[in-house]
């Protein structure tokens, strides 16, 4: 009972938080706080708005959660420090580029972090032998859903109320999860995506996908706020991860360990350039978002 209880206050009070988009998380006093600092420059809310306005893919990272936040303001901030970088290691833009075209500001990445080369079979079984946890099958987590747009009102009560006392009434056996769905189907034009919704690999670095990967089979994740809905989630089924032999992993392994270099490579760099140009971050506003 008591991890059931702990998942839902868990969810409640702090995925509810992550969900939300942070651009209409904004307090009215905060709702441009500076983000990060690169030497004397300043950049604040709206310029990772305004960054990420023209990258779409970064879109969904950067207001889903804290964590993708940071993420991107760390590549803006990267950006910043390479149009400096470039011009001091002699890098002269093309007749069509600026320092601050994504297109130069890319060879200058190229030129200070170069791609590692595919390692031998050899090394491949050595990096592989070092990091078995990367040579497994993804855990999948299958889950039973209702939700509600948070509108609507259930049982003369706003959906978010309604799903908190109904989470805690199946937490202690009084309500049946099943039972649920069916009330959920009279509210929803939706109802095919309401109940079972199969295995999920865990495989994004999302909050949900973390607290479902600690979910044990019967816990209850949510509710959970997410584009005008509100969700309960439910832990049906769970597939541990299953370890690959050497046979079975040597085809990628030698990208695995070719990525990893990369990544080692890029933080290695990028902590160095940080340093150099004095790149500070503004964490509590961050976490205020």
């Amino acid at each position: 009972m008591q991890s059931k209880q702990t998942l839902i206050k868990l969810c409640t009070f702090s995925l509810l938080t992550f969900i939300l988009p942070l651009a209409h998380a904004q307090t009215e006093p905060e709702r441009n706080p500076l983000i990060f600092t690169v030497g004397e420059q300043a950049f604040r809310f709206e310029d990772i708005k305004k960054y990420v306005s023209t990258r779409p893919a970064m879109r969904t990272e950067a207001f889903a959660s804290r964590q993708g936040f940071k993420a991107v303001a760390t590549d803006m901030a990267m950006d910043q420090v390479l149009m400096q970088e470039g011009p001091a290691m002699g890098i002269t833009p093309q007749p069509d580029q600026t320092t601050q075209s994504e297109a130069y500001i890319f060879s200058v990445f190229k030129k200070l972090i170069p791609p590692c080369e595919l390692p031998t079979e050899e090394a491949a079984k050595n990096f592989y032998t070092l990091y078995r946890n990367k040579f497994s099958t993804p855990l999948y987590v299958r889950t039973s859903r209702v939700f509600f747009a948070e509108s609507t009102q259930v049982e003369g009560k706003p959906a978010e109320t309604y799903l908190i006392e109904s989470a805690k009434k199946i937490s202690d056996n009084a309500q049946n999860f099943d039972d649920l769905v069916a009330i959920a189907k009279k509210h929803n034009f939706s109802s095919e995506k309401l109940g079972d919704a199969g295995f999920t690999p865990m495989e994004e670095d999302a909050p949900l996908i973390k607290t479902l990967s600690k979910a044990k089979i019967g816990d209850l994740v949510g509710p959970i706020k997410s584009n005008g809905f509100i969700y309960l989630f439910k832990v049906t089924e769970r597939r541990e991860p299953v370890s690959l032999s050497w046979e079975e992993a040597k085809a990628s392994a030698p990208e695995k360990a070719r990525l990893e270099c990369d990544s080692i490579k890029l933080k290695t760099k990028r902590a160095e350039l940080f340093k150099k140009y004095k790149v500070q971050f503004n964490d509590d506003a961050i976490n205020a978002l």
